[in-house]
C-alpha cells in the first residue's frame, strides 16, 4: 500500500508541472489573441472615425474599402455592424453605392 501511495504522489510530482504548463501556454495564447482581435478592432475604428471626421459623417462602402484595405465583404460587415452600434441611417445612392450616415454631433 505504501509503494501506492509513493508511485501516486510520484506521478503527481512529474504530471503536475508538465499540465501546470500546459495550462499556461493556453492562457497566454488566449490573452494573445484577444490582444490581437483587439488592436484589429482599434485599426478598424481608425479608419472609419477618419473618414466619419473628414467627411463629416458620411462614410461610403468604397472610401472606406479603400482607405482600410479592407475586401467588399469586410468592408460591408464592419460598416453595418458600427452602423447599427452608432445608430447611422444608410442609403443606397441612384448609382448604387452605399452611403453611412454616421452622427457627428455637429449642427
Amino acid at each position: 500500500m505504501d509503494e501506492r501511495i509513493f508511485l501516486l504522489a510520484a506521478l503527481i510530482a512529474i504530471v503536475y508541472p508538465l499540465c501546470e504548463g500546459w495550462w499556461q501556454s493556453n492562457r497566454d495564447r488566449r490573452q494573445r489573441e484577444e490582444e490581437q482581435k483587439l488592436r484589429a478592432t482599434r485599426e478598424k475604428d481608425k479608419y472609419l472615425y477618419s473618414l466619419i471626421k473628414r467627411q463629416k459623417g458620411r462614410v461610403t462602402l468604397l472610401e472606406y474599402a479603400l482607405e482600410s484595405g479592407f475586401s467588399a465583404q469586410e468592408a460591408r460587415a464592419y460598416l453595418e455592424s458600427r452602423a447599427t452600434d452608432f445608430g447611422a441611417s444608410v442609403v443606397v445612392s441612384e448609382q448604387g453605392e452605399t452611403i453611412y450616415q454616421f452622427p457627428t454631433g455637429e449642427r
